[in-house]
């Protein structure tokens, strides 16, 4: 016959992880905007030339990120005021990538070799992916981290 026989105290399970949520929320925030300061992206997605977009150098995408908390999540967002003076949302053309259409009549006008040059098209293309919503592996450690201690009510 087994016996099994496990002494100890149980630890008791904490049901208000609002505090831990709050400290996740906050990780995750500065994690997103260092990814705006940084021009976009942590490493290995080096940006050859950050914060060129009007967005990123006039500062409303960093000042458009926000975070929101309960008991049990938590969250970041770009809020939905960052948007263009014609009402384009820049953040998820940024992120997920665009179909830029093509544009026909005058576009540009600019000085070349002594004369002055007007551009009357441009052909349509696909703007790639540049997600800035992610989280560095150290974030992803320090949230298990926090998680893991606020699970259990500490003696």
């Amino acid at each position: 016959m087994i016996e099994i026989k496990i002494e100890g105290e149980i630890p008791e399970l904490n049901t208000n992880l609002e505090p831990a949520m709050a400290k996740i929320q906050d990780i995750m925030l500065k994690s997103v905007q260092m990814n705006i300061s940084m021009g976009g992206r942590p490493n290995p997605f080096a940006v050859k030339h950050p914060n060129e977009t009007p967005l990123v150098g006039s500062g409303k995408m960093y000042a458009g990120i926000k975070g929101t908390h309960t008991d049990v999540s938590a969250m970041v967002y770009m809020d939905d005021s960052v948007r263009s003076s014609d009402g384009f949302f820049y953040p998820a053309a940024l992120h997920y990538g665009a179909n830029v259409p093509p544009v026909e009549g005058k576009l540009m006008v600019f000085e070349y070799d002594g004369g002055t040059v007007f551009t009357m098209k441009r052909k349509g293309f696909k703007l790639g992916p540049f997600p800035f919503m992610i989280f560095q592996e150290q974030d992803k450690a320090d949230i298990l981290k926090i998680v893991s201690v606020a699970i259990f009510k500490q003696p």
